[in-house]
């Protein structure tokens, strides 16, 4: 229980930073479609879900394996997702893009 507790202040703590970020004019993503999230097919993201599908982000962004997220591994995430070829700022986790 502790475990997912710091999860989910750290996933707030970021979900608060990228909205700050996009607040200010940089960019941005959008949060993944339902479908990704809904590994049980019913319509519905469930608490469970949620936690292993950011509990997987949170991993691939903890590059060390420490268990926490350094304000490098954060840029670092963020750099890479900036140069992901087809995204643009808002694109929906490398879906289709929607002509502007």
């Amino acid at each position: 229980m502790k475990k997912q507790s710091f999860l989910v202040i750290v996933l707030l703590g970021a979900f608060l930073l990228l909205g700050t970020a996009a607040a200010t004019g940089q960019q941005g993503h959008r949060p993944p479609p339902i479908q990704t999230l809904d590994t049980d097919g019913d319509g519905r993201i469930s608490e469970a879900e949620w936690l292993q599908h950011h509990a997987a982000r949170f991993n691939e962004i903890d590059t060390n394996g420490d268990g926490y997220l350094s304000e490098d591994e954060m840029k670092a995430h963020h750099a890479t997702m900036q140069r992901v070829p087809g995204r643009r700022s808002g694109d929906n986790e490398g879906g289709p893009r929607e002509e502007r």
